[in-house]
């Protein structure tokens, strides 16, 4: 995979390191410095959802749903197309249990869309593809998340 223009090295690090963040404020589930990485309208897509106009209450449901402590681990990072202040990426993303037993917990395979902004690069679209075996403790958390909002709006 080719990019279309080369992609000076200070991009490439200042990317490296944008996402690096990200994924430790994900690890944090620090909801104000994850949006920091990101675009005032970007948007997560694929196995989880967060919408431009509900960035903030969709981060914290992504969160919810993913109980414990997790490490979230960037892997084979590739920049894959290149132009002017928008860059493609693509890399595998690890999650590891990190509260009990240190175990792998979930694979996927991510795919960013960047822009160059006045403060920087930003996310402005993570893309998140869950593989299969990692898919059903996916869905096992969301729907336990799923069932507390339900139990919320029975009591309020």
């Amino acid at each position: 995979m080719e990019t279309k223009t080369r992609i000076s090295v200070q991009d490439r690090f200042e990317i490296n390191e944008l996402i690096a963040r990200y994924y430790l404020a994900n690890d944090e589930k620090d909801v104000e410095a994850a949006l920091a990485c990101c675009t005032d309208d970007a948007i997560i897509s694929g196995d989880f959802s967060m919408r431009p106009d509900h960035q903030e209450e969709d981060l914290k449901k992504i969160y919810a749903g993913e109980p414990g402590k997790k490490r979230h681990l960037m892997l084979n990072h590739i920049v894959t197309d290149f132009e002017g202040d928008t860059a493609r990426t693509q890399h595998l993303m690890l999650v590891i249990e990190a509260s009990l037993i240190p175990a792998a917990v979930a694979t996927s395979q991510v795919t960013d869309v960047l822009k160059r902004t006045a403060e920087g690069w930003k996310i402005a679209e993570h893309k998140i593809t869950v593989d299969p075996s990692g898919k059903w403790i996916v869905q096992m958390g969301q729907g336990i998340q799923n069932m507390i909002e339900t139990v919320k709006e029975k009591l309020s």
